[in-house]
């Protein structure tokens, strides 16, 4: 296994985006790259999307208010022990990449 990914303080961008500072430069379109890194550094990753946390920040995006993603303050999955890797724009709208250390098969 690879470097250990832990939590790490989230500072924001001035559009409200976050990568977590040990995360490669990935595009969220390459799937197989994605769980690859993840799998690598025995990692669970959810996603959480604006328009399903927080519809009416989501709606405000969608009208063009730059700081409705600066605004916006992502639930975690249900569960323990998940951190934000991820938190940007994409095709589909903002998003958030949540992770935790996968369970370890005995």
């Amino acid at each position: 296994m690879s470097k250990l990914i832990e939590w790490a303080p989230v500072v924001r961008d001035t559009n409200g985006s976050y990568v977590h500072p040990d995360l490669p430069a990935i595009d969220d379109g390459d799937v197989e790259n994605v769980k690859k890194w993840l799998q690598s550094h025995g990692l669970l990753m959810q996603m959480v999307w604006m328009k399903s946390d927080a519809p009416a920040m989501f709606d405000s995006h969608g009208d063009g208010d730059p700081c409705a993603i600066a605004a916006w303050q992502p639930a975690p999955p249900a569960g323990d022990d998940w951190f934000l890797l991820a938190l940007h724009e994409s095709e589909d709208g903002p998003v958030a990449w949540f992770a935790r250390r996968a369970p370890v098969a005995q």
